[in-house]
Parts: C-alpha cells; structure tokens; sequence
C-alpha cells in the first residue's frame, strides 16, 4: 500500500524519512507553512504530504503577525520532533492511545479485563506498525484519511504476514475504536464496517475421561500438584484458566465464584464433586504445612507422589464432607512473588517457588506435563472448557441449566462451546422417532372424527352433495 492512496490528492514522492517542516534560517523570517489571508489573519497551513503522513490541518494563528509566526515555529518544531514516541494528533496512532486510554480508565461502557486490554495493546501496535512504503507506517497517518478499501488491503496484508486470526481480531478491535472514536468526534466514518471477513474455522478438539485422568496422574507423579488441581477443577466446573489461577481459599468458602471475563457469578457446587473436593483438602492441609515449616524457619517438606491412582473415582461423598478451612485466622497468609504477582491465599502455587502462577509459565508447564503424559500437542487447556460444554449437551441439559454451571449466556455461545456430537444427533432421532410414533398412532383417528365434523356442518347448510357416514 502506498502513501499516496491515503493522502488523497497527489503527493510527493515520499523519502527515506517522515517529512518534516524546512528548518529556519531565523526568526525574522517567515515560518514555513504560513500565510496571511486578505482579511489580515494568519493562518499555519501545512502540505498535502504533512497532512497525509502526520494528521494534522490548518490551524488559525490571528492577526497579530508576532504570535501567529511565534505559534507556526512550535508547530513547525512539533512536526519536526514527532519521529518520539508521542503520536501526534489526528494520526491513528493517537487514536488508539486515546481509546486504551479510556479504557483504562473504566470510561468505556462495559469494563476490560487485564488481559482484554493487554490483547488490544499489542494488536494496536499491530496495526501501528503497518508498513506503509517503507519510510511510513499506518499509526502515522490520519485517522480521517483511512477508507474502506485500505481497510481491506491491511486486513489481507496481516493475513499474510501474520496469519488469518491475528487479521480478524486487529480488524474487529479497529471496528470497535473508529465507532468510539466517531461518538468522541475525533473520525467520521468507519471504514472497518461491513468488511465480509472471512470466519475463523472453529475448533473442534475435546478432552476424553481418559485423558483427563492422564494428565492429573502423570502431573502428580512429577510433582506438579497445582497442575493437576486446576485441571480437576476446570473439567468440574469449566470455567477458564484466569478463574482458577486468581481463585483464593475465601472464594471457596462460598457458594459461588465471580469470574473474570464477564464478571458472572456462578455458583460452586463442591459436594457434587467429592474427589476434587479430597483433592482440595489435600492441597490446603499441605499448604498449611509448607507455611508452619517456613514460619518456624525449617526446611521446606517434600510432596510425596501418590501410591496409587484414583483420580477421577467419585465416590460416595463421606458423611459431613466438607472443604477443609485453611488456618487463615490463626496466621497471616505469606506472599512471595512469582512473575510480579503476590501468592496470598490462592489456591494454586507454583510447586517450585511457592509463588503464583503467571499464564506463560503455566502454559508451559503444561504442555510439558502433557508430553510426558503422551497427549496429543492439538489438546490445550482451554478445550476443557468446551468439553465440559460438549457433554452437557450430551446428557440433555436445558440452556438455563449450562448458562447457569458455565457462564454460557446465550445459545449461540453455548453452540460455540458445545461440539457436535454423536451422542446428540442420536438423542435428537429418538426424539423425533417417538414424536413421529405418537403423531401415527393419534393422526388416523383425529383425522376421521374431523371428517365427520366437516360434513354433519355442510349438510346442515345442505350444501354437500356427499353422504353422510
């Protein structure tokens, strides 16, 4: 894509380099880029390229030739300076500043998350860093000068560059900034609408019992307890992998749990669930003991692995089974920091450092366990998620019931989440089998008493010409 199909009009050539203003021989001399109209008032009146390249207009400077040629050097000089790392006004880039700005902020009208916004970060730093011709990229250009059909050209230049996903998601974030830059009056049309983008293909992996119960065996055998408690409560309640990370021990101690991403409060029924919930009580007594020895300045304990396997057995839960309250009254939680985050009272630390987990070391480390566990590389811990999603379908949960245990608000999104099935399509035949049995068996006979009904009604007109039976 080249410059001059943004800028409009014909421009220059560009060069090696951003333009920017001539430099100036002194101050007695006439600034660049300023003229004087027939009414007496000066005006900055910068090229077609300067306004192409950096966003910006004319802007009035008033009558008094001093303070108008004054004004002029400082924007001549904050053109010059503008290769810093502050956008300039009116550029794109400046547009997405203000956007995350607002963001951050809480001034939009729904909340980002942490990793929502850190996700819009670097896809605005994507699009900012377009290549233009070589000497320009997209963030310095105006906002305003953007149309449809270089819209579209950025799209299939990050679809090559980048892949199909990264285009769709920077194209969907430049969708939702130019409509909030329209409403703060800083662009006009948005030339991200309407684009007819491609769809994504969706994925379609699910977790097996057998592989759940894999991943938690060979996860405690190599000491990474967390690993395996995270897992258990994800394929338990299919919640997403920030919810389990940030969970706290108080968060337990109640009925539900408010996620991070839509901020919905599901409840937590434990007692459905009595392995995780020994594996709970395991993993809270043994943090109790790693804090106790470290309080007393001893030598932090040794996990032991598990004798036998027993992970996914859910057993009878035992009378008065309850999730084991922590000593948090009696001691202060301790916090130690692993990638800048204090452990506190959260349920999963990190089995080496104590710490909390980050979600890079954690991704890691689990696509290390499953390896060794002898997993495919297609299953990620996010597909949890969806197979939870896939086997309530199977049983035959109404949508109130999943949007209920898994946040699953619509049923487009429980469609998105659910895979399709055999199970399902094999539940809705017998439906229909048993809706078509029951039509055969009542049609016959409903059928003749209408007919009876419909001639003893055109012989009482005597309007039939048919017998009545």
């Amino acid at each position: 894509m080249k410059i001059r199909e943004l800028s409009g009009p014909a421009a220059p050539k560009p060069r090696s380099s951003a333009p920017v203003p001539p430099a100036e021989a002194s101050t007695e001399e006439r600034p660049p880029y300023v003229q004087q109209r027939r009414n007496g008032l000066w005006f900055w009146e910068p090229s077609a390229k300067l306004r192409a390249v950096h966003g910006v207009r004319g802007v009035p400077l008033g009558p008094d030739r001093a303070s108008a040629w004054a004004k002029a050097r400082a924007l001549n000089a904050r053109i010059a300076g503008s290769n810093s790392n502050e956008p300039l006004p009116g550029t794109i880039a400046a547009l997405f500043k203000c956007f995350l700005s607002a963001a951050e902020a809480g001034e939009l009208k729904r909340n980002l998350r942490t990793k929502t916004l850190r996700d819009y970060r670097h896809l605005a730093n994507v699009l900012s860093n377009v290549d233009l011709d070589g000497s320009v990229t997209l963030g310095r250009v105006s906002a305003l000068a953007l149309q449809p059909v270089h819209a579209d050209r950025i799209w299939a230049r990050l679809k090559n560059e980048r892949g199909h996903r990264t285009a769709n998601y920077a194209a969907a974030l430049a969708r939702r900034v130019w409509n909030w830059g329209a409403r703060q009056g800083m662009v006009e049309a948005n030339p991200w609408e309407k684009m007819e983008l491609p769809g994504l293909p969706g994925r379609t992996v699910i977790w097996s019992p057998e592989q759940i119960t894999m991943f938690i065996d060979k996860a405690e055998a190599l000491g990474w307890w967390s690993l395996a408690l995270a897992v258990r409560l994800a394929y338990a309640f299919g919640h997403r992998q920030g919810d389990w990370l940030d969970l706290t021990w108080a968060e337990l101690d109640g009925t539900h749990l408010a996620t991070n991403k839509t901020g919905a409060v599901l409840p937590l029924p434990l007692d459905r669930h009595p392995a995780l919930l020994a594996a709970l009580n395991r993993e809270a007594l043994w943090q109790d003991r790693v804090q106790a020895a470290v309080e007393a300045g001893a030598p932090r304990p040794v996990r032991a692995a598990p004798a036998a396997s027993n992970t996914m057995a859910e057993a009878e839960p035992a009378s008065g089974a309850r999730l084991h309250r922590r000593g948090r009254n009696a001691r202060k939680p301790r916090y130690r920091r692993t990638g800048g985050r204090p452990a506190g009272d959260l349920v999963l630390v990190h089995d080496g450092t104590g710490g909390a987990w980050n979600e890079h070391a954690f991704r890691s480390t689990f696509r290390a366990v499953c390896r060794e566990a002898g997993l495919p590389d297609e299953l990620q811990f996010r597909d949890i998620r969806a197979t939870v999603a896939t086997e309530f379908a199977d049983a035959g949960a109404t949508p109130i019931q999943m949007s209920t245990h898994g946040g699953w608000r619509s049923l487009q999104m429980q469609r998105r989440y659910a895979r399709f099935t055999l199970e399902q399509a094999e539940a809705a035949a017998d439906l229909r089998a048993v809706h078509l049995a029951k039509r055969n068996t009542s049609g016959s006979a409903k059928g003749r008493r209408g007919r009876k009904r419909f001639l003893a009604a055109e012989e009482e007109d005597g309007n039939t010409g048919l017998s009545r039976e």
